[in-house]
């Protein structure tokens, strides 16, 4: 049976115990509203056996804690709340109604989940790390919910061909000081996105990557953007330049190239014939070209997966737990683990609201997920690290770059091994056909900012819907430099490895995220978890007393669930 999670709430200035119906809102205390209101304009109501306490927060905020009785659960609410967090937040400046659904332990425990169940996570400290020495660790269903784990996840873009390329090279000392544009009359693209890939949705604002590639020079060779979604092109393309920067750069190549049969040869070629192009400090140049290359289906398809229909808003309980959220980001964080780089940079609060509002990450309603009838019957446990398209346990080394071994090589990875059906079944990277596996370096090193302090889940996962990922062939993973940003063979081979748009999270409150996240597992997706490297254990699983008030520094990726665990680390049937 599920434990029962009791909530006491302090310092209240009103409280109030109501049974009876809910729904969602906008994110308060931070919206803008300045009109006061009052906790009497929210009203809730219960369906099933359970009581909301309401306590007002603020002058415009109302606090919802949901209680259930003996032998129930708190499930999800509904109206103007939707979601699984509690307690929950509302904007009580206007009328609302609220619900909360409370379920018999009976029926909302179906024999899939047991509270002694665990996920298994990889992480990329090598082969032989961990208490399995098999790079995995694991953490419990309960130590999940007490620590309200933070997940990201991508969806793949699989048969995906780029069937257009800009092909060019530019001669400047600063990457940070150049933006790069391609411009059709319906549509743009550039290099590092201010918005997402046209593909998606070219209606929507979104907000630029965090870093950039630094202070450092442009490779000495040609760029290779895939702009397969600005087709079909019949007419002028125009290549802009901006020179922030206090010094000349020039444009020494630019040729569009278009596939029909990618990687084969070009059918054509268009060249802009241009030799050493000035653009001046402090200013701007723009080139342009008339071509006509048409598109197949496929090509044009807006990058939208099936986890659309899962979306729901971001709240105010979202907003509020991530404030409270520890975040750090370090290279190396734990003189007994000094050997092994950390890296990730999760998003404060105001970032993540910015995000979630531009539209470039969506938070997924669990209850919907978890509502999905996809496993089949009888199954406790799945494992997607077993799989042959799962590619061998990777190390890191001491380079901060694990948001993009989690996002690249693992995820990444995983679905392109799957949508190629390649065999990545080898005990080490060196054991299988290096072409077939994600080099995470191509993106770190595009959005380091020119230092090895680590990255950004979204800075990754934008580059990934954007421009792609080098194989490692072309780029193999390397802890001693962070700075290249790979050869013309690299950026050619990440054209056709991108991923669909937008990023989605997810953060385990309650067994309804928990059945969540196995939905997703089932349905063939890999998560990517926000973790403390500091506190990984001699047992190998985290559990509620020896996991808790994480410093997120470390990302992990999470593979499968084993429901069957009782206690003894031997029982666990993840192998």
């Amino acid at each position: 049976m599920k434990k029962t999670f009791k909530l006491i709430v302090l310092f209240v200035l009103l409280l109030s115990v109501v049974t009876g119906c809910s729904n969602g809102g906008d994110i308060a205390g931070d919206a803008g509203i300045t009109d006061t209101g009052s906790s009497s304009n929210v009203i809730v109501s219960t369906e099933g056996s359970g009581e909301v306490t309401k306590a007002e927060q603020d002058q415009t905020t109302t606090k919802l804690i949901a209680a259930a009785a003996e032998g129930h659960d708190f499930s999800h609410w509904e109206g103007d709340l939707s979601g699984t967090n509690n307690p929950e937040y509302i904007d009580n400046t206007s009328p609302k109604e609220v619900t909360a659904v409370f379920e018999a332990e009976d029926e909302n425990d179906t024999g899939e989940t047991d509270e002694n169940g665990v996920f298994k996570l990889i992480n990329s400290w090598g082969e032989g790390w961990g208490a399995f020495n098999d790079g995995s660790h694991y953490i419990s269903y309960e130590a999940a919910i007490a620590n309200n784990l933070d997940l990201y996840l991508i969806a793949p873009r699989d048969q995906y061909q780029p069937e257009a390329l800009a092909v060019f090279e530019i001669e400047a000392a600063s990457r940070e000081d150049v933006e790069i544009s391609f411009e059709t009359a319906e549509g743009e693209k550039k290099l590092y996105p201010t918005d997402a890939p046209y593909d998606y949705d070219g209606s929507m604002n979104y907000i630029e990557a965090n870093y950039k590639a630094g202070d450092s020079a442009f490779p000495d060779s040609n760029l290779v953007l895939d702009i397969s979604s600005l087709l079909p092109i019949s007419g002028e393309i125009t290549f802009t330049i901006n020179n922030s920067g206090t010094s000349d750069i020039f444009l020494n190549n630019w040729e569009i190239e278009e596939y029909s049969d990618y990687p084969g040869g070009p059918d054509n070629t268009y060249s802009a014939n241009l030799s050493s192009e000035k653009i001046g400090a402090g200013s701007s140049k723009s080139f342009t070209m008339k071509i006509t290359v048409e598109s197949s289906v496929s090509a044009q398809a807006l990058s939208s997966s099936g986890l659309d229909r899962y979306v729901r808003d971001y709240t105010e309980a979202d907003w509020r737990s991530r404030r409270e959220k520890n975040i750090r980001a370090q290279s190396n964080s734990s003189s007994s683990d000094a050997n092994f780089g950390r890296g990730l940079k999760e998003l404060s609060a105001e970032e993540m609201k910015d995000a979630l509002e531009s539209g470039i990450v969506k938070t997924l309603d669990s209850t919907t997920l978890a509502d999905d009838e996809i496993k089949v019957a009888g199954e406790a446990n799945l494992d997607h690290s077993a799989s042959q398209h799962f590619p061998p346990v990777g190390n890191q080394g001491t380079e901060g770059s694990c948001a993009s071994w989690s996002t690249v090589y693992y995820m990444l990875g995983f679905y392109q091994a799957r949508d190629q059906d390649w065999d990545l079944s080898a005990a080490s990277v060196s054991g299988v056909d290096q072409s077939g596996l994600m080099s995470p370096d191509f993106i770190y090193q595009l959005v380091n900012d020119g230092q090895d302090g680590g990255s950004y889940y979204t800075d990754n996962l934008m580059m990934l819907a954007n421009i792609g990922a080098a194989s490692w062939a072309e780029m193999p993973a390397d802890d001693s430099e962070y700075l290249s940003w790979g050869s013309e063979a690299a950026w050619r081979t990440a054209a056709a490895h991108r991923v669909e748009y937008p990023i989605y999270y997810l953060q385990i409150n309650n067994y309804t995220d928990i059945e969540a996240v196995k939905d997703l597992l089932d349905q063939g997706y890999l998560l990517s978890a926000a973790i403390d490297s500091t506190q990984y254990t001699a047992s190998g699983i985290w559990t509620v007393s020896n996991y808790s008030d994480p410093y997120l520094d470390h990302a992990n990726t999470v593979v499968g669930y084993d429901d069957g665990y009782q206690s003894r680390v031997e029982e666990i049937s993840i192998k």
